[in-house]
């Protein structure tokens, strides 16, 4: 038997399934490719791009169009060298809805370590849906940003 990129991502999809406590299938596997995760609070799209992983989510709408110039330079100063995104990408779509998103090389990736990005990727998307809010509300930062990325325990994860 060949072989293929989808047996890595099958494979630290299998881990991650069994460190949440879930069946593979529970996880919404929609294609050999692309994998939907899901939390209390959001939807996280695994992809598997020639041997990429890609996560990504929709972090919600921009605040409002009063702040839209504050959100902006929140978004961009974030993105500088990626010093408040644990290493992810802050976006801003034509329709105003905030996007985040963060790629690795998945080859030698250890099912430990995945389970570890992914759970950090989803304290980074946390953060920031927080930061949007504060910033809808006109205040000021209330937590630092390197207090993201905290471990998960199983029963933060939202068995689907």
């Amino acid at each position: 038997m060949a072989y293929s990129l989808n047996d890595d991502f099958n494979r630290l999809l299998s881990h991650l399934a069994q460190t949440i406590g879930v069946g593979l299938e529970e996880l919404d596997k929609n294609g050999e490719n692309v994998c939907t995760i899901a939390t209390e609070d959001l939807a996280v799209s695994l992809i598997n791009q020639s041997g990429t992983l890609i996560m990504a989510t929709n972090l919600g709408n921009r605040p409002s169009v009063t702040l839209d110039v504050s959100v902006k330079n929140a978004l961009l100063r974030a993105n500088v060298l990626y010093s408040e995104t644990m290493g992810g990408c802050l976006g801003l779509t034509e329709d105003g809805v905030v996007s985040f998103c963060y790629h690795y090389p998945m080859e030698n990736l250890a099912e430990e370590k995945f389970t570890a990005i992914v759970e950090s990727f989803i304290s980074s998307a946390r953060f920031w849906t927080g930061r949007l809010a504060e910033l809808a509300r006109g205040e000021k930062r209330t937590e630092p940003a390197s207090a993201i990325g905290q471990p998960f325990t199983a029963d933060q994860w939202v068995k689907i």
